[in-house]
């Protein structure tokens, strides 16, 4: 697959939508609503009920277009999707994105339709996002395809950050949290039941997309496994990428009926990806942590830890977790340990972790993560505080 030809689902010039609504709150409307509002191409409503939807003129077809496309969104029943998948087909579009449910996950005819636009996508090169989710949002070009409205979800600014998501409501999530985060978005791609697009066509794009410094992926089930594995691995040594697994035990039948696909063997999965150099975590809010940690202050090239505390029981847990992500302890410099011994008080702890005691107070950490701060053998430092313990102030 030439990842190249994933280019005009993130920087179209046209983009026409099948199902334009005039009624607020239809899914139709608010992609509408949404794409008007920082896209600088033309957008085509496709409505054949009406003449004009919000403001721009309504076009029965797509074959009535006056010009190219370059991305066509179908936020239609499966009948009607394969019927202007088709007539979109024939006028040579470059991309499509299929928002609309009721496909495979759900089984009978709409697993049938789908099937039918799996084999038309392949015959023609079309690349196809979805069916069943929410599409791709784009800042830095301002293509917005979410059905979600802006009074209700909040959009990031440009940044580094690509958010892939098999679940539409995760990906919606994950985006919210990357605005509160303060952390800037490449792309954020909802790819649903993957007709034709999947997470390894993405992130073999990503990896070479000048925009994108890391990768956050949350998937359910993996239908081309070797495939995958070998995109993270080649993608895992240009940049971070970070990996949250669905359905690893009781969620797996869930997951079939979510977007149609089978959870799969979680300890093959782990393994897999472990090898290949990703980063697995264990919940969403791992995913946005890590991204956020990567994006701030970029990969850890040796990932020595050094731990400066109050309470030392906490660092004995976290030092549990450090083999399980790369990470190791690392060891003082000298010079950093001969002037902690001499500026703090004989009873505090000076190796690592730095225990400061629960006689510590805010003059202590200050003095404790200066020198780490300047110790080159360190590329980590966690800071525990127990804000329970009276002498800590506020300082």
């Amino acid at each position: 697959m030439n990842s190249g030809s994933l280019s005009t689902l993130f920087s179209p010039r046209t983009i026409a939508l099948v199902g334009a609504s005039r009624k607020p709150g239809r899914i139709g409307y608010e992609i509408l609503r949404n794409l008007r509002a920082d896209f600088r191409g033309k957008v085509y409503p496709i409505n054949p009920g009406v003449e004009e939807v919000q403001g721009l003129r309504a076009y029965k077809s797509i074959s009535e277009v006056p010009e190219p496309l370059d991305l066509v969104v179908f936020a239609v029943t499966p009948r009607d999707t394969l019927k202007a998948f088709m007539i979109a087909v024939e006028k040579r579009v470059g991309a499509a994105i299929i928002v609309s449910g009721g496909f495979k996950e759900l089984g009978g005819e709409g697993e049938e339709i789908e099937g039918k636009i799996r084999r038309i996508a392949r015959e023609s090169g079309v690349r196809v996002i979805g069916p069943n989710c929410i599409g791709v949002l784009v800042p830095r070009h301002g293509v917005d395809t979410f059905f979600q409205s802006r009074g209700r979800m909040d959009r990031p600014r440009h940044g580094q950050l690509a958010i892939l998501s098999q679940s539409g409501t995760y990906a919606a999530t994950m985006t919210e949290w990357a605005v509160r985060s303060h952390i800037g978005v490449s792309k954020v791609v909802s790819y649903g039941n993957r007709v034709d697009v999947d997470e390894a066509d993405l992130i073999e794009f990503l990896a070479d997309d000048p925009d994108t410094a890391v990768i956050a992926l949350y998937v359910e089930g993996v239908e081309e496994g070797r495939k995958l594995y070998e995109e993270v691995k080649k993608t895992s040594f240009k940049k971070p990428v970070i990996v949250y697994k669905g359905g690893k035990s009781g969620g797996a039948e869930t997951a079939i009926l979510h977007t149609g696909w089978l959870a799969g063997d979680y300890p093959v999965f782990h393994f897999a990806m472990r090898q290949a150099g990703a980063i697995e975590v264990e919940n969403t809010y791992g995913l946005i942590d890590a991204a956020k940690a990567l994006i701030m202050i970029g990969p850890i090239e040796r990932g020595g830890v050094v731990s400066v505390t109050n309470g030392a029981g906490p660092v004995v847990v976290g030092y549990d977790l450090l083999e399980r992500y790369g990470l190791h302890t690392s060891t003082l410099s000298e010079q950093t340990t001969a002037f902690l011994k001499e500026m703090l008080p004989s009873y505090c702890q000076v190796s690592n972790p730095v225990d400061l005691t629960g006689s510590a107070d805010s003059g202590f950490f200050d003095t404790a993560l200066g020198a780490l701060t300047e110790d080159i053998n360190i590329d980590l430092i966690f800071a525990f505080l127990v804000l329970q313990d009276t002498p800590l102030d506020e300082g």
